[in-house]
C-alpha cells in the first residue's frame, strides 16, 4: 500500500477529516467511557466479558444505546463519537476483520431512513473529495485508484433492498437464500453489479432477525413473522463491504421490550450468563438482563422518540478510499 510513514499520515488525514465533516454539520462529538452489559451487537457471543464476580459488564463494541440515552434525556438533536469497538472476532486475521477498530457512530433525532442513507452518501462522498485532493500531494495510490474515485464521486449509489438484491444475486448464479447474510465476496459481487466498476451499494431492509433489537420493524401484516424487515441500511463500499451498518430506530417501548425478548440477543446473553459460576440459573441470568436493559425500554414508555444512527468502520472507510486489500488498522 504505501510506506509506514505515509501509512500513519493517511490514517491522521482520515480522522482530522471526519471530525471536519462532522463540524461542517455542527453536531457535537461525545465520549462514552464507561463499561456497558447492553454494549453488544447482533452476536453477544462476540463481546469480552470483564471476568469479576458479581460484575456483569463488557468492553462495548457499541455505544449507540448510551447515545440514544443522550438525545432522549438532554434533549439534543444529534450527537456523534468516535471510540474503539472491542469483538471477539471469530474470522480475525482474514484482512476484514479486527479484534479492535475504531467505530464512528451517529444518533440523531427526527431522521427518516432516507436522510439516513443521504447522510451516509454525503460523508462518503465528502470523504472521496477530500481523499483525492490529499493524493494530489502524497502520490500514494495508483492512478487507477484516483480514476475509481473520481468517477464513484459522480455517480448516485444505488439504492436497493434486501430482497431485490437476493434476486439479482440468484439469478447471477449466486446461491444465497432469503434471511442468510452476505458473506464478504458477495458485498463485493453486489458492488459489482451496477456500473463498469465496482460503486457503493446502499442495501436496505433487511430480514429482522438479522439486525439488532432497536431497528425499526415495518408495520404491516408481515411484522413479527419470518418475513418481517426493518428499515436499516447496510452502506457496501468496494474492497471494503459493509462500512456503514444502520437504521431507523423503533419508536414505541413495548414495541423494543418485545423485539429484544424474542430476539437472538436475549437468548445469548441469558446462555452465557448461565454459564457463570456467579450465576447458573436461568432466573438470575433474567434478573441480571432486565435491570440492565430496563432503564432504557422506560425512556420509550410515556411518548415514542422518532431517531436513526449509524456505527461506521473507520478502516474499512480507508481501505475503501485506498483501495486496499485488507483492512487498514485504526
Amino acid at each position: 500500500m504505501c510506506s509506514s510513514d505515509q501509512e500513519i499520515q493517511f490514517k491522521a488525514f482520515v480522522l482530522e477529516e471526519i471530525r471536519n465533516f462532522f463540524k461542517m454539520k455542527k453536531i457535537p462529538e461525545v465520549r462514552y467511557n464507561q463499561f456497558s452489559f447492553a454494549g453488544s451487537c447482533e452476536s453477544a457471543p462476540t463481546t469480552y466479558w470483564l471476568e469479576k464476580d458479581n460484575q456483569f459488564l463488557m468492553l462495548p463494541q457499541t455505544r449507540q444505546i448510551m447515545a440514544e440515552e443522550d438525545l432522549i434525556r438532554n434533549g439534543v438533536d444529534a450527537v456523534w463519537l468516535m471510540q474503539t469497538s472491542y469483538r471477539d472476532e471469530p474470522k480475525v486475521g482474514d484482512g476484514r476483520h479486527c479484534n479492535q477498530f475504531l467505530l464512528c457512530e451517529l444518533e440523531q433525532q427526527k431522521m427518516s431512513q432516507k436522510e439516513l442513507v443521504d447522510f451516509e452518501e454525503e460523508m462518503t462522498k465528502y470523504m472521496i473529495n477530500k481523499a483525492l485532493t490529499y493524493f494530489q500531494a502524497h502520490p500514494i495510490v495508483t492512478k487507477s485508484n484516483i480514476a475509481r474515485l473520481r468517477k464513484t464521486v459522480d455517480i448516485t449509489f444505488p439504492r436497493i433492498t434486501y430482497t431485490d438484491v437476493i434476486k439479482m444475486l440468484q439469478e447471477h448464479g449466486v446461491s444465497v437464500n432469503w434471511g442468510e447474510d452476505f458473506s464478504s465476496v458477495e458485498e463485493q459481487f453486489i458492488c459489482g453489479l451496477f456500473e463498469d466498476i465496482p460503486i457503493a451499494v446502499a442495501v436496505m431492509d433487511y430480514p429482522e432477525k438479522l439486525k439488532y433489537f432497536n431497528m425499526y420493524e415495518k408495520r404491516g401484516p408481515e411484522r413479527g413473522t419470518e418475513k418481517s424487515v426493518v428499515e436499516c441500511c447496510d452502506l457496501l463500499l468496494p474492497f471494503a463491504g459493509e462500512t456503514f451498518g444502520s437504521s431507523r430506530r423503533e419508536v414505541k417501548g413495548e414495541y423494543i421490550r418485545d423485539r429484544f425478548y424474542r430476539g437472538s440477543m436475549y437468548k445469548q446473553l441469558k446462555e452465557r450468563l448461565i454459564s457463570r459460576n456467579d450465576v447458573r440459573t436461568p432466573e438470575k441470568a433474567e434478573q441480571i438482563i432486565k435491570e440492565a436493559f430496563e432503564p432504557y425500554f422506560k425512556l420509550f414508555d410515556k411518548e415514542p422518540h422518532d431517531r436513526a444512527g449509524f456505527g461506521m468502520g473507520v478502516g474499512r472507510l480507508a481501505q475503501f478510499l485506498l483501495g486496499a486489500t485488507r483492512i487498514v488498522e485504526i
